[in-house]
């Protein structure tokens, strides 16, 4: 089965991909929000942030807590289930970081992340996983390799 050929642990995106991606995008300013699985306790947050700016062609607006202190998107650790309106009030905190309003799209390297602050994003923010950034700065199919 084809399943016998998968590495026994999962991997991220951006261990996959590294600091690098090769299509420079036209796209626009984006704030990026640090998993906190992917910072702590490994402080892995300059892969995706590489590959942003990459993509983007300029760097991410920082949150003022970023890196190996970020604040919670509010999903971690299945606390939405449990505490829901906690949850969305500590997503609608997170969102009011002056990094979102100036970019006015928020990435980040979850898809839990991705999902919750999306859930509770005011009017005029968009909330895109970090994946999605990537694939719209491919060419088309047919022009060349990727």
């Amino acid at each position: 089965c084809c399943l016998e050929s998968l590495p026994e642990a999962a991997v991220h995106l951006t261990d996959v991909l590294g600091f690098s991606w090769p299509h420079r995008g036209a796209g626009g300013a984006v704030a990026f929000h640090d998993p906190c699985r992917l910072v702590r306790p490994d402080d892995l947050g300059g892969a995706p942030r590489a590959l942003l700016a990459a993509a983007t062609g300029q760097p991410a607006f920082e949150f003022v807590d970023r890196g190996t202190e970020t604040g919670c998107c509010g999903a971690g650790d299945s606390f939405a289930l449990f505490f829901p309106e906690e949850g969305k009030a500590t997503a609608a905190y997170r969102l009011r970081d002056p990094a979102v309003a100036a970019a006015g799209t928020l990435t980040t390297a979850c898809s839990r992340c991705t999902a919750h602050l999306a859930e509770v994003a005011p009017d005029g923010i968009d909330v895109v996983d970090l994946a999605e950034v990537l694939v719209e700065t491919l060419p088309p199919a047919g022009d060349g390799p990727p």
